[in-house]
This record gives structure tokens, sequence and C-alpha cells, in this order.
């Protein structure tokens, strides 16, 4: 017990010891600096696989000095200054300078040049060659503190070798006394030319001489830089640079190339030492306050754009003893001694990988074109990114990017992303097709070296001829734009990458990454326990970096590893692997992606998303889906194409075991497989994989499988160019069995198939699969046995029309849509709806199976337990539905990226032709934790104004509305509104069914497809529709045909009631084959009709309450023959255009409502709305109201009323100030000042306003649905809502002051305010305030300037604050003040 205490009292030590640590850029104003250089772990100068210099291989950080480089001759001293860095686990030894020849002119190490060694952590190896042998010495126990700067000497007089630390000798030796140093330059800092060691850490001010110093001479210039003309000095390095060189300051030009390592700085003040996180002494860059965070700290970033390469080897890992290379798989649990980094409160933080450059722009005229060009300075771009530059990856103009001269040419892909990869929305980013560029760079090896030819690559001049593209000449450093002429490039505009790696940290854990921007440049994470919430990415990647398509780390805007990214938003990331997000403990929750690598991806290649992928949505994307997780639920990839061997959710070869596919929608990827378990010919492939609840329509393929032992159940496919599900039995062996069927044991239950299956198992088939080649399986009745509603064995009946309101690959076209040249036709209206449940009375309904764990409601292991109790819903009914979704469950699952407000409404906002019987549903906001979560709905509209509670995860109101009614409605959750939707129920009403039969057959129809109702001698047509709740006598009603065809129309078609209800088409005892056919009452008999014209017949007086009603059609004459549309007519069917319903051909049901049914429904402003009183001048409100049916009643004007409620006689009673005004049409604008009027009049300082409209008719008046409420508030970041008693103006802060100063003052009432400000003669130089403004404290700044923009000069001045009543305009209070400027 004692050890648990003291255990627990020692991490409550450690929390109270956390800090806040603050870093500002703005504070490198306020420091000095220092430079050194920094050798890590990371190839962060070079754009390649390894180190592209031929004579150092394989260290990766060095300094090369040439060939030619310094000789330190006979008698020697080498001096540096060095500092090792806190990673863990670290190299155990590296080079701090020298130069092993190895095979250099036929040399070997007894020709070694002088060197100094960090040797096993801690101790210092130091010796030289001369010639016949290797002298070295090995002293112990040197480094003994890391993080901690050393100074290092070793000296050589012809007998004494000596080692000093810190200036003080601390080892000698005469072991090598007589020997001569062979002359081999001191060729390298940081490394020599073998071995795998190499210096992590930082090196200052080395120094090489010809002479052997002294231990006073080295303690006296060691902390001061030299001159440079010091005697005997060969070589001096203060790590100055230049581009790339590191320079000599001796005298003697021994300049150095950089291979890897970069320039960093210390920082330091008078008044701070160095930076030690406090508001006083920031930190002036992230990279410097992960120098000294520790466990429990906080890095808090003011406001700002960082431009900053941050790469750490090693945070939060102190003391620790983990082995990176086999973390346990169930190593993770909460993450412990977090450290955090995090923006300022209510303050933007972007870490950019981009540079903004300031150069001059000239015009250029090239093949014809009109460029903008200039030259870069690569010293200047040198000094900022603190590495050398070398080239350009990237360019942006006010952020908008900018596409590298390639061909063929493509579109700019940030522009919208409207429409999809079917439409080719001209101005969008689905414009131009996916393009396979030329992307490939020239490559020139030497072993392992790869380098960039930009000949053979992108971003050239002569490629250059399209809008928006850029050229770089690394040569001349001639940047070209061939710019929009929206978008202009200046010398403040532009920012260019000139890096590949932005962010490169590892051996990381426990480290939170919360609300940071990160922008244009690459990213790589590896660690544990590493989290990225509420973060937002763009630009991760560009493509004229060096092809590695093998090499994902290198070619991934993103690659991580043991990292969570929670509630993040990824857009506008190219390039082939954009994202790599990995690791045993990696989870992708919650993540918007769009806009994903836009290049085409030749031979395929995706995103990984974690090992647990949930909520997330890929949209808008030429990317060939993702990699599969083990995990993934509730995902939703759309409108995504790459013409590859790629899937929406692949799993590649081994993939499938122990993994989860559920609750996801694949939709619109042209030329991918929505979802595929890849495998291969041998060995056991991808086996025992689970998938249910899954739509995946409108892809090249829905679904293939390979391998065996997986179980599908309840998926929807439909419109796939190729299978719909495909469960593939080639690519297969057993273990140690050779090639076998595969697939031969795999279960397919309760799925929506249109027209491709491939099953060969006892699901689909009655006899052996061999005698049919397991292919399209045509026994209707046996697949529904198994759930399975096969399109193509029901006669090719299309699923559309079995679902409440889907997506459908061809939108409907108007008379206005056009066909291009291009062939693309263009639908006047793209937006989709997403309404997967079986419609009422469709044969999906109750025709499933039970399946234990899946549609029973238990909670059962499978290959993943349930994420919580009750995931996998017990089916509603009498047994289960066919496909994805129940009919009447209250839960509708809707997958993808949830917003911080509810979204995703069902049916969409401002949708039209809503189904009459249906229901409302939403989609909640990202929470980490659901518990007693509540949704408030309401619902209001014609016969409709209802309010409920739902709790979390219901999601779905049932409600039935008026044909033709107009309805808002609005979801709130924790006080988060979704905000305003509305949506427009459609006239007509469909039937359930539609059937035409031979009536003296007595057999069971199944749901075949039947696109037309023939109506002949014993043939007749049989109409069921449910008319809802909302209708009553005094509603009309028209029962409305479409004749296709007239074959013989002699005595008439006759229209009869027809009383057997709840039939249709299922294989039960209510099919409308075997129930009995007689007619009842008949209506009317149609004598005169015309081919492909409509015909309606009212049926009020038939009609006349809720309920179903059936209807029937035959004919009078034994020879009549009249063909009818039914509800599956269609506008045309092929494979371009597969399914385009055509609502005008469909028998329906229309609904005109009386007059007394018509109310006015308020828009806008929406109802507790928030208005912002005090914007520009003359600002004004719109106020909208419609009809609740679109219906003409000519109304002859409406009256506005707006009302303001407030407390009067003493808080005793409630009074109300009104405004009216009349309005001929529906909208009007009301000014702001009238709104701030009341509230002065009214004396409140914010108040909740009512606004309501009436309808004056000829009969009488048109009333609102219900009233609307709206708030205002002050639009004043000067202002706080405070209630002073006078009024008063304060002293200005500072005062004297330069440049600025701050006035405030006090009002207790609405008043008119004038705030002046005079010279010393009294002339008026500046107003600041002149206005309308509420009690309370207010304050404004003057920048000492007058109204023409002058600066004044130093002296006296004066400012005077006249306050009037707000009501009266009688002066309430004036006050003068004296303020001092001083330069």
């Amino acid at each position: 017990m004692l050890r648990i205490i003291t255990r627990i009292f020692i991490i409550l030590c450690t929390i109270v010891s956390a800090r806040d640590l603050y870093v500002s850029k703005s504070a490198l104003e306020q420091y000095e600096t220092d430079d050194y250089l920094l050798f890590d772990a990371f190839n962060d100068t070079l754009e390649a696989l390894h180190s592209s210099h031929p004579d150092y291989s394989p260290a990766i950080d060095a300094i090369d000095l040439g060939k030619e480089g310094p000789i330190v001759g006979e008698q020697f001293t080498l001096e540096a200054r060095i500092y090792q860095n806190g990673r863990h686990p670290g190299p155990s030894w590296g080079h701090i300078m020298g130069y092993q020849p190895i095979d250099y002119e036929g040399l070997d190490e007894n020709h070694e040049s002088p060197f100094i060694w960090v040797y096993n952590g801690v101790d210092i190896k130091y010796g030289f060659g001369s010639g016949d042998q290797r002298n070295y010495s090995i002293v112990d126990s040197v480094i003994l503190n890391r993080k901690t700067w050393y100074h290092i000497a070793t000296t050589f007089d012809g007998t004494n070798y000596r080692l000093f630390v810190n200036g003080e000798e601390i080892y000698n030796t005469t072991n090598f006394a007589g020997k001569t140093p062979y002359p081999t330059p001191v060729r390298f800092i940081g490394g020599a030319h073998v071995g795998q060691g190499r210096f992590f850490g930082k090196i200052d001010e080395v120094r090489m001489w010809s002479v052997a110093k002294t231990q006073e001479e080295i303690q006296e210039k060691m902390n001061d830089q030299l001159t440079g003309n010091e005697s005997g000095l060969v070589a001096y390095y203060p790590m100055d640079i230049d581009n790339q060189y590191v320079l000599d300051r001796s005298g003697n030009n021994y300049h150095g190339i950089m291979i890897g390592p970069v320039v960093k700085s210390r920082y330091f003040s008078d008044e701070c030492p160095k930076p030690d996180g406090t508001m006083d002494c920031p930190y002036p860059t992230i990279a410097s306050a992960l120098e000294d965070v520790r466990a429990w700290d906080r890095i808090i970033i003011r406001e700002g754009r960082y431009t900053e390469f941050i790469m750490k080897d090693g945070i939060n890992i102190e003391g620790t003893d983990y082995n990176w290379a086999q973390l346990d798989p169930d190593f993770g649990g909460p993450p412990t001694n977090t450290i955090t980094i995090e923006p300022y409160p209510n303050e933007t933080v972007v870490i950019d990988g981009s540079i903004s450059i300031n150069v001059d722009w000239e015009p250029y005229y090239h093949n014809g074109h009109g460029f903008f060009r200039a030259i870069l300075d690569s010293a200047a771009i040198a000094d900022e990114i603190q590495r050398p530059f070398r080239d350009v990856y990237g360019v942006w103009i006010n952020d908008r990017y900018q596409i590298p001269a390639v061909s063929p040419n493509i579109k700019n892909p940030t522009d919208p992303s409207y429409g999809g990869p079917n439409d080719h929305v001209p101005g969008t980013f689905w414009e131009v097709d996916v393009v396979q560029s030329y992307m490939q760079f020239g490559e020139v090896r030497e072993g392992n070296e790869m380098s960039i030819d930009r000949e053979y690559g992108l971003a050239r001049l002569d490629l250059l001829d399209t809008l928006e593209e850029w050229a770089f000449d690394p040569q001349t450093e001639m940047l070209y734009i061939y710019a929009d002429e929206r978008f202009m490039p200046s010398s403040t505009n532009v920012r260019i990458r000139v890096l590949h790696r932005m962010i490169n940290i590892q051996y990381v854990a426990n480290v939170e990454f919360r609300n940071i921007k990160f922008f244009g440049g690459s990213m790589d994470v590896k660690g544990l326990n590493i989290l990225f919430e509420d973060c937002k990415f763009e630009h991760l990647h560009d493509i004229t970096l060096p092809a590695f398509r093998n090499h994902s780390p290198l070619c991934a805007g993103l690659f991580s590893n043991n990292a969570d990214f929670i509630n993040c938003i990824f857009s506008r990331i190219p390039f082939v692997y954009s994202l790599k997000i990995g690791g045993l403990q990696s989870l992708v929750e919650n993540c918007l992606f769009t806009n994903m690598d836009w290049w085409a991806n030749p031979g395929g290649g995706s995103p990984s998303l974690g090992y647990v992928c949930r909520f997330v949505t890929i949209e808008n994307s030429k990317i060939g889906g993702v990699g599969g997780s083990s995990l993934m639920e509730y995902c939703r990839i759309e409108d995504y194409i790459d013409p590859c061997d790629c899937s929406g959710i692949n799993r590649g070869a081994h993939g499938a075991p122990r993994s989860m596919t559920r609750y996801n929608w694949i939709i619109n990827g042209p030329g991918t497989n929505g979802i595929r378990f890849d495998g291969g010919a041998t060995g056991a492939g991808n086996r025992r994989g689970d998938i249910h609840h899954n739509v995946t329509i409108g892809n090249h393929r829905g679904m293939r499988l390979k391998g065996d032992y997986h179980e599908v159940y309840h998926i929807t496919s439909y419109d796939n160019w190729m299978w719909d599900i495909d469960l593939f039995t080639g690519k297969y062996a057993e273990p140690d069995n050779g090639f076998t069927l595969g697939n031969q044991h795999s279960l397919l239950k309760n799925s929506l198939v249109e027209s491709s299956l491939g099953c060969s198992t006892s699901d689909c088939w009655p006899y052996p699969p061999s005698e049919y080649g397991g292919t399209n399986p045509t026994d209707a009745n046996h697949l529904l046995e198994s759930g399975i509603w096969f399109g193509r064995s029901l006669g090719y009946t299309l699923p559309h029309r079995e679902l409440a309101d889907p997506w459908y690959q061809t939108l409907i076209l108007s008379d206005s849509d056009s066909v291009f040249t291009d062939g693309y036709y263009r639908p006047d209206d793209r937006t989709q709806d997403y309404d997967f449940r079986p419609r009422k009375g469709s044969s999906l309904i109750d025709a499933g199976v039970v399946i234990p764990g899946i549609n029973d409601g238990q909670d059962l292991q499978y290959n993943w337990p349930p994420s919580y109790l009750g995931q996998n819903r017990r089916f509603v009914g009498d047994a289960p539905d066919i496909g994805a979704y129940e009919y009447g469950d209250s839960v509708y699952w809707i997958p993808g990226y949830r917003y911080p407000h509810p979204s995703f409404p069902i049916p969409r906002d401002n949708a039209r032709d809503v189904i009459p019987d249906y229901s409302v549903v939403w989609n909640y906001p990202y929470k980490k934790d659901y518990s007693g979560t509540l949704a408030h709905v309401t619902i209001n509209g014609p016969g409709v104004n209802r309010s409920g509670m739902f709790r979390y995860p219901n999601n779905v109101m049932f409600q039935e509305f008026q044909p033709g009614g107009f309805y808002t409605w609005a979801v709130t959750v924790d006080g988060i509104s979704g905000g305003a939707w509305s949506f427009q129920v459609d006239n007509d009403i469909f039937p359930l069914n539609d059937r035409s039969i031979d009536t003296t057959k007595h057999e069971i129809i199944l749901p075949t497809n039947q696109k037309s109702l023939e109506v002949f001698n014993n043939n007749i047509a049989f109409f069921r529709f449910d008319v809802p709740s909302t209708i009553d006598e005094s509603w009309d009603i028209d029962f409305n045909l479409f004749v296709k065809e007239i074959e013989n129309l002699t005595g008439g078609i006759v229209v009869y009631k027809f009383d057997q209800l709840d039939w249709g088409e299922k294989n039960d005892q209510w099919n409308i084959g075997v129930i009995d056919h007689t007619l009842s009452t008949a209506i009317d008999t149609l004598h005169s009709l015309d081919p492909e014209s409509p015909i309606s017949l009212n049926v009020s007086s038939i009609i006349n309450e809720p309920g179903e009603y059936s209807f029937a059609l035959a004919g009078l004459d034994s020879n009549d023959h009249v063909t009818f549309h039914s509800n599956e007519a269609m506008y045309r069917y092929d494979r371009i255009y597969p399914y385009t319903p055509y609502p005008a051909y469909w028998p329906s049901l229309s609904f005109t409502p009386s007059l007394d049914s018509v109310n006015i429904v308020l828009t806008m402003p929406q109802n507790d709305s928030t208005i912002v009183l005090r914007g520009t001048p003359g600002d004004s409100i719109l106020f909208q109201w419609r009809l609740t049916h679109e219906m003409d009643y000519n109304v002859n004007f409406y009256i506005l009323q707006i009302g303001l409620p407030y407390a009067s006689n003493g808080g005793r009673s409630v009074d109300t100030l009104y405004i009216e005004t009349e309005v001929n049409n529906n909208s009007v604008n009301i000014s702001k000042d009238e709104i701030l009027d009341m509230l002065v009049e009214a004396k409140v300082l914010q108040g909740e306003f009512e606004w309501n409209v009436t309808g004056i008719l000829s009969t009488g008046e048109m009333v609102s649905v219900m009233s609307n409420s709206f708030s205002t508030v002050i639009d004043d970041k000067n202002y706080e809502l405070t209630f002073p008693d006078e009024y008063r103006l304060y002293n200005n802060y500072p005062n004297p002051f330069n440049p600025v100063t701050t006035i405030a003052y006090d009002l207790k009432a609405w008043s008119i305010v004038n705030l002046q400000i005079f010279d010393i003669m009294g002339r008026k130089l500046m107003t600041l305030e002149s206005s309308v403004k509420a009690p309370g404290h207010h304050y404004t700044m003057w920048n000492g300037k007058n109204s023409k923009g002058f600066q004044m000069a130093s002296g006296v001045y004066f400012y005077r604050l006249t306050v009037e009543n707000a009501i009266t305009g009688k002066n309430a209070y004036t006050k003068v003040e004296k303020m001092m400027i001083i330069k």
C-alpha cells in the first residue's frame, strides 16, 4: 500500500509541475540569434530516397568540405561545440569531424584524417592515421549529460595528444609520439566516409588549427567568436550559410556543402537570456518549444502562420523502454504524461510548409502566351527555411493552388466539385476526366542514389500553356506563372513550397495536436498514442516530387504510425499515396476527406485510414478509394474515380481475416470496385471477412470478393457497370491443397442485387454450381428463400422503385437539359437523395431471413464485436427486410463525417416531390460519448405543428404530410441547431403496387419487370394506393393515367373500385395472382383515349377519408386492347443511362386542397435566429414567406407585423411595440434602423422580436401556420455588455503613447455618440465615433493619424466625447481629456 501511495504522490507531483509554454512568432523581433547546425535522423535536405552524394554513404547528415578540404598539418588543434539530443533509442556513436578515405586512391583507414567521434554514447574517440597505422584513444564517460552543450578540443604537438572538455584537460597520451598525421583533409563535419555511425545532435563553432593550442589559449577563445584572421587558423565554421554552402570564415575558403543538416538558432536578449515559454519570454518557433518540452506540458501557440519545418527525433520518451519495433497489438489505452500542442483560445494557427516570396514580377511572352516571371532570391529563401533551396514543388496565389505545367492539361482541382464523375460540369473539379500525366521524373542512379532530372519531369517551361499553370527553371532560378486574371501574382500574395517534409517526428509518445491547420507540406509522424484532433490538413503533397510510387513513406502527403485522427478535415491532397495512416494503434474517426488525388494513379494505390476507421467521408476525389481498415464502419465514399485496379474499400491479399465492413456507403466510383477483397493464386488468400449492411451503387463493380468463408449480409447493390455482387471463384487456393474454387463456403443473405450476381453456393442455386457456372442464378423463388432479391431473375426488374427515395446514377432529365458535344448530358438538378429504406408496399419488406447477431438484436462477436450495445438492431415486423435498411425502423444509419451540428436531413433541404406518407431523418453531430444525448425536433406546415424528443441513436420522426404542402423543420442537439430545413411534398401519390395480370390464371406473381400495363380480354390492370391521414372530404382528388398504346378501343376501358386491400407481389396469400379478382363498383368508362397522352378521372366521391384504395382497369369489349404506363416507366434504359425515372408517365392520385387548408409559412428570418445590428450603414433585414401549397389563390396583399415585447411598469407588466407594413408580394426588406429604434424606445439593450404575416383575400384572410421570432445582438468587438449608472470618459491608455492608444467610455442608455480628436490649436483632426450606441462599456483606438491618413507629430492633443439622448437628441454628457504623442 505504501508503494502505491508513493507512486500516486509522484504522479500528482509531476502533474502539478506541468507547464504552459507559450509560442509566438512575433517574439522573433525581440530576440537576437546565434546559429548552429542540427544533425538528425532525417534526410530533410534532399528530395530522394538516400543521399545523392556519390562519395558519402550511408550517413544522412554531414557537411562535405570537399576532396581538397582543410589539411591541419603535423601539429594541430580541432575544436567543436556539441550537444547530443535526448533521443531514445539513439546511435551509440557518431562522427563530429574527420574522413576515412576507404578505397579512395588506394588509401585505407591508416590514412584517416584527424578525427573526433562520440563513442558508445558517452565516450570520446579521437585519433589520426599516419600512413602506417591508425592511431587513436578512447576516453570513457566524457559526455554524461544529453541535451547539454560541451566544448570538445583535441591537440597534438608531435608528442602529447590531449583531450579537453569544456576547456579542461581530461586526458593525454604520448603513445603516438613521433607519428606524423597523413596529409588527408578533414573532409566531413558530422560524418565520415564509411561506417554506420553518425552524429545526432547539434554542432557549432568548428575550428581547425595548424598549431597545438594550450589549455589557456583554448579557454581564452572557446566562448567567443573568432575574427577569422587568427594565426594558425586553417578553417573556421561559425555555421553561417549561403544557400547550400556552409561558409569558412578563416579566409581560406574551405566552404562546405550541406548534405542533410539544417541551420537552427539559439535565441537570446537582455531581458530573456533564453526563451522559457512564459508570456514575457515566449518561444519564437514551435520547434524551439519542442526542444524544452517535457511530460504533461502544454504548448500554447499564439495567432499566426508558422512557416516551420519541424524535424524531431524523440518526444516525451525520457526514461522509457518502449520496444518500438514490436509494439504489442493491445498496447495503448488512455495516454499518460500527455503533451498537448494547441492554439491560444480563439486564435487561429497554421503550420505552413510554404513560404511567402517578395519578388518583382515582369511580363514575359513564350510560345504565344503571356506569362509573369520573377527571379527567386535563393539565399533569402535558404535563410528562411534554414536549409538549402534547390527547387519549387508547389505554388499558390492567395492560397489558390496553381497547377505545375503538365501534359495533358487539367482543370484547377481546387475549383468547386458540384456534380460528379459522370457529369463533367463546366467550371468544376469534374470538367476534365482523370488524366495520367507524364509525371515520371528522369532518374540518374549510382548505387542507391536517385535524383531528379527535370528535363523529363513536370513544371517545365515548354509545357506551360494553360491558365493557372507554373514552371520553374532551377538553373536560372526563374519562376513562371500563367496567371488567371482573377488571381494575379503580386509581391505579397504568392507562396511557394520548397521542401518535402513539413513535419517529420519519430519516437514520439503521448502527444496531442489540437485545433491546428497544416498547409502546404507533407508529414511523417511515428510513435504511439499520438493524437490529432479538430485539425485541418490542406495541400499536403504535390506531384512535382519524385515519383517514388513504391515508397509510400516518401510520396505520401501524410504518413503516420500509431496516430489517431479525430474530427479532422483533409482537403486537396494530391498524388498517388495521399495518406498512409497505419499501425495497430491507429484510429481515424469522424474525418472528412475531399478533393483527394486529382492525378490518375497508374496501376492503383489508395490511402490507408488506420486500423479502425469510423464516421469518415471521402468525396469528390480522383482516387481509388481507401485501403480497408480492420474495422470499417459508418464510412461514406462517394464521387470518386480512378481507372485502376482498386476499390472504394479495398482489402489487399490477406486483409480480410478478422476484418469487419459494416454500415458503409460506396457510391459513384465508375472506374473502380465498390468493395473488394483481393487475393492471390497461391496460399490461403483472403478468408473469413465479415460484411453486412452496406450500400454499393454506381461503381464499376459493386462488390468483388476473392477468397472463401466470407459472410455477406444485407447488401444493397445496383447501378453498377459490371457485377453488383461477385463472390469470385478464381485466384484462390486452400493451404497445401493447390488451386481450389473460391467462395464455396461463403454466405450471402438478405441482399438486394440488380442485374449481375456471381454466387456459386446453395444460397443462390438449388443445384450443383458446376452445372450453371456459378453466375447469375435464375431461380427467383430459391433466391428469395435466402433473402436475395435479384432483379435479373425477376425479368430484369429494377430495384429503384422498391426503395423510398434512392440515389440514381442517371438523374431525371428536364426539357431544358442538354447533351454537350463531349457526349455528357447536363441535368439541371444534380442533387441526389439517399433514402434506401424499402418503400411502403415493397416486396422487400419482411422477405429476409433471421441472422443471429446481425438482425435479431443480439450483440454477438463475429470478427468484431458491436461498437455499442444494440448496434445491430432487431428487425421490425414479421421478418427482416431485404437490403441494407429496415422499413419502419426508428434508426436510419447515415454513414460519414458528422458535423458539429445536426446534418444530412432526409428529405434533403429544399427537396421537392417528397412522398406524403413519409418521415424526417437527420444525422447527429459528432460526439465521443452519446450517453444521454437527446434531439429536439420540430416540424411545421399544413396540418402539422409538432415537436418531439429523441434519444440517440433514434433519428426518425414518422409523420404523414399533406400532398403539395410546404414544411419546415429543425433539429437541435445539445442546444446546437442544424438550421431550418424545408421541403415540398408531391401533389401526387404513386401506387404502392400496380400490376396487369391474366385473371384466369391462379398463380403467384413475383415482382417481375413490368414497365407497362396491358388491358385486354381477361387481362386486368390493378392499382393500389395509400391515402395519408392528412386527407379528408374537402380535397379534390384525380386518378391519373398515361396512355402508351392503343391497339383497339371499341367498347371502352372501365375504371372499377377494387375492394381487395393489402394485396401485393410477395410470395404469400395476399399475392395479386392468387387473391379474389372480383371487381366492385364501376366508377367510369374511358371511351376517348389518345396514345402517348394523359387522362384524369375525378375520384373525390370515392376517396373521402384516409386509408388504402384499389382500382382496376378492364376492357368493356373483348376486342379492346389498350396499354398504359406503369410506375416502372422510365425515360430511357441502356448501359449509358441505366435508369432514368419518368414520373410523368406513372399512374397517380393528385390532390388539390381547399382554400381553408392553405396557410402562410414564414421562411426568413428563420425561427429563433439571431440578427446582428449596427453593420454597414443602410443595412436591412429580408423578410420572406410562402404559401403552404403551390397554388394561385389571388392574395390581394400581405401585412407584415413585427413586435417587440418588453417589461414595463417597473417590471410588473409586459407591453409590446409593433411596426406594420403592407406588401404586394412575398418578401420585403426592413431597415435595421427601424429595429434599432424599437430597442431604443423600449429602453432595452437587446430583445427577442416576433413577426407574423397575414394574407388579405377578397373572401377573407390567410394566416401563418405559426409566428417566428428572432433576437438581436450588437456587432461591435469594442463593446462590453455592462450596466453603467453614469456616463463616463476614461483617460486614454497608454499616455503618452506611440503609435496607438485606447480611449474608453461608458454609456448608461442608448445614445448618439460623437468622439473627436483635436490638436492644441483646436482644429478637428479625426472623428473616431459617430453613431447610435447601446448602453455599456465601449472602447476605440487612435493610431495617431488624422482623417487624411497623415501621422501626427509629437505633442499634446485632445479628445472630446459628446453624448446625446437617442430619442430627443438633447445633450446628455460632454467631456474633454488630454493626451500626448511621443516619438
